[in-house]
């Protein structure tokens, strides 16, 4: 019983003398015995992307005008993230508020060549209590 899955096995085999040559035993190409086991193309899977918000994109565009920094001191010398911060007072302010400081920003990197004051921002952030209302 050896001796025939041995034989067996043997039969199955190529026997190429060198490369790009005829098989002795059955006499396939080398090249064509490679084609038949070529890869498939996968196709490629679509990257699924996030859709950003308004409010997403103003505070980026804020962000890459500070130079994309991960935090900030405050009052107190404590290190607050930015970019959150960014949210929160567009956020808070309203999304006019948040296209007028990017605007800001913007114009203030012109002509200054430099980065907006990041106490300008937050004094331009408060609430304005000053406003006289009248209610009819």
């Amino acid at each position: 019983m050896m001796a025939f899955i041995k034989r067996k096995m043997t039969y199955k085999r190529h026997n190429f003398p060198a490369p790009n040559a005829d098989c002795l035993n059955c006499g396939i190409n080398q090249m064509d015995l490679s084609a038949q086991f070529q890869p498939k193309p996968q196709p490629k899977k679509e990257v699924k992307t996030r859709k950003q918000t308004p409010l997403q994109y103003v505070a980026g565009e804020i962000w890459e005008a500070y130079g994309r920094p991960k935090n900030y001191k405050d009052v107190k010398g404590k290190q607050r993230p930015f970019f959150p911060l960014l949210l929160g007072l567009i956020k808070r302010k309203g999304m006019n508020w948040g296209y007028e400081t990017l605007s800001n920003v913007k114009e203030w990197k012109r002509l200054e060549k430099g980065k907006y004051p990041l106490q300008l921002l937050m004094y331009n952030s408060k609430n304005e209590t000053n406003k006289i209302t009248t209610k009819i």
